[in-house]
């Protein structure tokens, strides 16, 4: 070491620039397999009016890095998997007019019970939009980012094809994998190309008809999903289809980058459209919700601390999130190994075609029907004196807001920060 600093300046570069890269390295390594998520929840800041942008710019790493949590949350909590998608195809075919939009009609049509085992993610967002006008009105800063982050991550959930059906992985039709290859690898290989210039935030006045349609649009593209994919695979040899990479101090097999280029030439482009409506309906969603709220000022937001419960909450979801050796509850998603959950025997009458919930627990938890009970929950307004209380159904997360898990702004800041250090280390010597 000491005979490197008596070196000259180029010599200290070359003998540093190894270590930067290994550096550099093992900050993406944790990012893996949740590109897509953040950078829907990242661009979606950049669409929002001036009275909200300035807010969520400065609390953009939060939004990035926390698109992920309802999946990390899938480890600890049976009742989160229902919410990331919905099997239509068990239910009809489009157009399909057989399932209610309203959560009331559709518990009172089908069983609270047989629309959580088959996804809810619709009313869920719903739901979240509820929630998220009600923090807008409470002025409270951690919900607000937290509902955001989450809202962002059900929505691109909605905007994926394979999330709205059965064959969520292609198990039925021999294509297992295809959910990971559709919503990660191709994303991962190709979406630092994608035109993210989208438009700005609007408001939506028929919010739950702009998630039906989201989710209806998805459900439509599955032919060309699953067709495309398994002529293409008919053509490529098994040796040029699949590769081998190194990620961390694992070897992984995984879609070559001349079979995904192949397959997302052939979609032309559905992937970049879908991430497109996703970071679209995300800003309008957070807009409108804002709107709901009567418009209030984000430069005058309050920090509420957690309760010791919330707090127990989260170090056990951290806990299971980062053990991993649970298998995560839900549609499985590539190299997790799947976990049958079965719940609890149907009550004879109730429910004639309720199938057992394999991806997500029994009855338990469930959506408070009074909150979904309109089209469009009309929030009061309330005073400024208001007492602030967090709802207790939530689910908080940590509050880490300076990690950053976006790939560009971990460049630039391991650049500043090695310029930084050769610059200390030159003025040394």
């Amino acid at each position: 070491m000491h005979k490197v600093f008596k070196q000259s300046p180029a010599a200290l570069c070359r003998w540093l620039l190894p270590l930067f890269l290994l550096l550099l390295f093992t900050q993406n390594l944790n990012a893996w397999g949740f590109w897509a998520h953040q950078r829907i929840n990242r661009i979606a800041v950049f669409l929002l009016p001036p009275e909200m942008i300035t807010f969520y710019k400065n609390n953009i790493d939060f939004i990035t890095e926390h698109a992920v949590d309802p999946d990390k949350r899938r480890y600890a909590s049976p009742d989160e998997a229902p919410r990331h998608y919905i099997d239509l195809d068990h239910y009809c075919t489009l157009p399909c007019n057989e399932v209610p939009q309203r959560w009331d009609s559709a518990v009172a049509k089908f069983s609270e019970d047989t629309l959580k085992a088959y996804g809810i993610v619709p009313w869920h967002l719903q739901l979240m939009m509820y929630r998220l006008t009600k923090a807008f009105q409470l002025r409270d800063k951690m919900q607000i980012l937290r509902l955001s982050a989450d809202i962002g991550h059900y929505i691109g959930d909605a905007n994926v094809p394979l999330h709205t059906t059965e064959n969520y992985n292609g198990q039925l039709t021999n294509q297992h994998g295809i959910h990971g290859f559709w919503e990660s690898r191709v994303p991962e290989l190709f979406g630092e190309d994608y035109d993210y210039f989208i438009g700005k935030a609007e408001f939506e006045r028929k919010p739950m008809e702009r998630i039906w349609k989201t989710v209806y649009e998805s459900h439509a593209a599955l032919d060309t999903v699953f067709g495309l994919e398994k002529t293409l695979s008919e053509t490529f040899e098994s040796d040029k289809k699949f590769a081998f990479e190194q990620r961390g101090q694992t070897t992984v097999k995984t879609y070559s980058k001349e079979y995904s280029e192949a397959y997302s030439k052939q979609m032309d482009g559905m992937v970049e459209r879908r991430m497109r409506s996703a970071m679209k309906m995300v800003a309008d969603l957070w807009y409108t919700c804002w709107v709901n709220a009567g418009s209030p000022d984000l430069n005058k937001l309050q920090d509420v601390p957690y309760s010791q419960e919330e707090l127990q909450q989260i170090a056990e979801e951290e806990k299971r999130w980062k053990e991993k050796g649970k298998p995560m509850y839900g549609h499985q998603h590539p190299g997790e190994q799947r976990l049958d959950r079965r719940g609890p025997k149907p009550q004879p009458g109730i429910d004639s075609k309720k199938k057992t919930n394999k991806r997500g627990g029994g009855g338990g938890g469930g959506l408070p029907p009074r909150e979904l009970s309109s089209h469009s929950p009309e929030p009061t307004h309330s005073s400024s004196k208001e007492k602030l209380k967090r709802p207790s159904s939530i689910h908080p997360v940590l509050l880490r807001q300076h990690s950053i898990f976006s790939g560009r702004l971990c460049l630039r800041q391991a650049i500043q920060r090695l310029g930084c250090f050769i610059g200390s280390i030159l003025a040394i010597y």
